[in-house]
């Protein structure tokens, strides 16, 4: 049986292919959003869920919260407690898949950002992942996932779209969509200035559309909040690029 495209693809030259999208993206906006939606106070318990190499986690805990960032790449979790220690900012890191995370009503807060989340198996393993989420927190416990909208993305599908790198390298990204499944399948392939490929994964991503993202928080023992359209606080509209939904444990 062959690997799932998440125990693998983050690795090697993952973060070069990604290099030129990640410097796009204000993180200090990111984060001043996160505490404001979540009213996040300095010395709460704040869960990053697929929290990568700390990107958002390090920059909370810098603010005093408490955070503990959960991701199953062992590569990811060891370049954010790397990240944490250099700029000498206290962040737990924990090695964990989302269905099973090692938590039970810890937390004041968690989030789920940048569309890392439903590129499981099945619905119900991405189910599974919430439920998680929702047993990390505290009854009342604050919660906010953030995602790519499918409707803009469908009324503005793109089947191939690259990017040439700093070292010159492009990174190639091909797309179709399985209409049966409401998945994208997305190939990423890294190619140096040569012409070689060095790195190339297919990340499929269910698209949820907002009702199915509510209804499956609910049925995680969520409650909704509110729909959000963007980082500047705007309500969720059909032609919002993002899809961003606050709830809190019920």
């Amino acid at each position: 049986m062959a690997e799932p495209f998440y125990r693998g693809m983050f690795r090697g030259d993952y973060q070069r292919a990604w290099r030129t999208m990640l410097a796009g993206l204000d993180v200090g906006t990111e984060v001043q959003f996160l505490i404001d939606q979540l009213g996040l106070a300095p010395g709460q318990e704040v869960l990053d869920t697929v929290c990568g190499h700390g990107r958002h986690a390090i920059p909370l805990a810098a603010r005093g919260h408490r955070v503990t960032g959960a991701d199953l790449s062992e590569i990811e979790i060891a370049a954010a407690r790397e990240a944490a220690a250099r700029e000498q900012v206290d962040a737990r890191f924990v090695l964990s898949d989302m269905r099973e995370l090692p938590f039970d009503g810890e937390f004041d807060a968690a989030y789920n950002f940048f569309t890392s989340w439903g590129f499981l198996e099945s619905e119900e393993d991405d189910l599974r992942a919430l439920r998680s989420f929702r047993r990390a927190l505290r009854p009342g416990g604050q919660f906010l996932i953030e995602r790519m909208n499918p409707i803009w993305v469908l009324r503005h599908f793109q089947p191939q779209t690259w990017e040439v790198l700093e070292d010159g390298a492009v990174a190639l990204r091909q797309r179709r969509f399985d209409f049966q499944l409401g998945i994208i399948h997305e190939r990423i392939e890294l190619r140096e200035p040569g012409g070689a490929a060095v790195f190339a994964h297919e990340m499929p991503v269910r698209l949820y559309q907002p009702d199915q993202l509510c209804r499956a928080l609910e049925s995680a023992g969520f409650r909704i909040v509110q729909l959000l359209g963007g980082l500047d606080g705007s309500r969720f509209v059909l032609d919002s690029r993002r899809l961003i939904v606050r709830a809190e444990a019920a």
